[in-house]
This record gives structure tokens, sequence and C-alpha cells, in this order.
């Protein structure tokens, strides 16, 4: 799963958070949301082996029971599953929570027609 934009303080706080276990970040974030989902996850044995980049996307390695528990929950919410991760990992770390985004109707937009 993509996550994009992941606000800076959070992914510091991610960060410091592997760190102190000696972990991955993957480990780490995918771990807090199986907990908050109630979905067995077991941890690689990934370290962090260099300093996290600056990007602000995360790419998360994660099991299809809790993917599908992450979309569940975001449609009941008219939210996306982006927001649903950011407000489920900011909750964990004290932080404050973001006003979770509603998701955009998908299909076509009305266009006008030109006059003739």
């Amino acid at each position: 799963m993509l996550v994009r934009g992941v606000p800076a303080d959070l992914k510091a706080a991610v960060i410091a958070d592997a760190e102190a276990r000696a972990s991955g970040m993957n480990d780490v974030i995918v771990g807090v949301l199986a907990a908050r989902y109630s979905v067995k996850f077991e941890a690689s044995d990934r370290k962090m082996t260099a300093t996290p980049g600056l990007s602000a996307d995360l790419v998360l390695r994660m099991p299809d029971s809790l993917r599908r528990a992450i979309a569940v929950d975001a449609a009941k919410r008219g939210s996306t599953q982006r927001a649903i991760v950011v407000a489920t990992l900011s909750r964990h770390y004290g932080m404050a929570e973001p006003t979770l985004t509603r998701r955009r109707r998908q299909g076509r937009r009305s266009r006008a027609v030109p006059a003739t």
C-alpha cells in the first residue's frame, strides 16, 4: 500500500520508534495497524539498515487481511485508506489526528456541451 503525504512529524515519530525497537519502519507501522484491526501480523526480521529518506511517502507491505480491514473501515467512514492509516498512526503516537478526508466520487463529471 502506498501512503502519500505522511506528515513529517509523524514520520519522525515512526523512525524514532523503529530505531528504539531495532526494527524496520514497515514492521512498526504494520504492527500498529494490525493491533488496531485485530489482525494477525508476524514481524519480519528486517532491520532499518539506513536512515530513511526525506520522502513523505511510505510503501507498506502488509497482509491482505489487514489491507481489506483498512479498506472496509475507509468505505464505512466515507474516507480514504491513506487518511485511515495516517489517523491511526497519529492516534498511536499521541498526535493531533487529521480530519478524515472524504473519498472523491468516482465516475464521469458532467461537462457542459458548447452551444452551436
